[in-house]
């Protein structure tokens, strides 16, 4: 989401991408959705500002934005997505690749908890700037980028709920373990190295104690 400020913002001068508030990536359902999410700033280089972020055919009001470039914030939501039994990737054994492969079917529907940028609006708001959103009125208001990703390779209790337990261990091949982002249930809303890294040491030490008893 981007505003326009009153005085000139300069974005090319700064850090590219930083997180700014992570007090909200606690799970506290109380608010009105589940899991967490935190705030960045997003500056972009001109060419790539005009032409994904702002779509559509060029006009007066388009040109008359663009004139205030400098003045532009621009801001993105970390929203956590929650797992659901109906996203899923399946086969579809209809169709078939040079190998011989079936084609992956991919279903995918927003969680009804995924925070909206509405935290966003108040904050630009709250700095005195014009929400992009708020102002156009053509459809280009309703677009915005998004990157959504779910776990493929989720820990889970049962076998029919995942694909690993507790420790990235496969619930089907007992000497196959998981050890990146895919195993999370959820997509989480800050960055996952460090999580990743202490699944992995952790994961590490079963392995080895598993592998002194011939377990595996």
């Amino acid at each position: 989401m981007f505003g326009i400020l009153p005085g000139p913002v300069c974005w090319n001068r700064g850090t590219q991408m930083a997180g700014l508030i992570e007090d909200e990536a606690g799970h506290a359902p109380s608010r009105g959705f589940a899991g967490g999410y935190h705030l960045e700033t997003i500056p972009l280089g001109f060419a790539v500002f005009g032409a994904v972020m702002m779509p559509g055919p060029w006009g007066k009001e388009y040109a008359r934005d663009i004139e205030k470039y400098t003045h532009f914030a621009g801001m993105w939501i970390c929203g956590e997505d929650l797992p659901q039994a109906k996203n899923r990737i399946t086969r579809d054994t209809a169709k078939k690749g040079k190998f011989r492969l079936a084609f992956p079917h991919v279903h995918y529907d927003d969680h009804a908890s995924m925070t909206s940028g509405c935290a966003i609006t108040r904050l630009l708001k709250a700095a005195r700037s014009t929400s992009r959103w708020a102002q156009r009125k053509s459809t280009r208001r309703r677009h915005s980028p998004r990157a959504t990703t779910w776990a493929v390779a989720a820990l889970s209790e049962r076998p029919e709920d995942g694909v690993c337990n507790k420790w990235g261990q496969s619930h089907e091949i007992p000497n196959l373990f998981i050890s990146d982002g895919s195993q999370f249930s959820t997509s989480a809303a800050p960055n996952p190295t460090l999580t990743i890294v202490a699944l992995t040491i952790r994961q590490a030490d079963y392995i080895a104690d598993q592998m002194a008893k011939r377990a595996i």
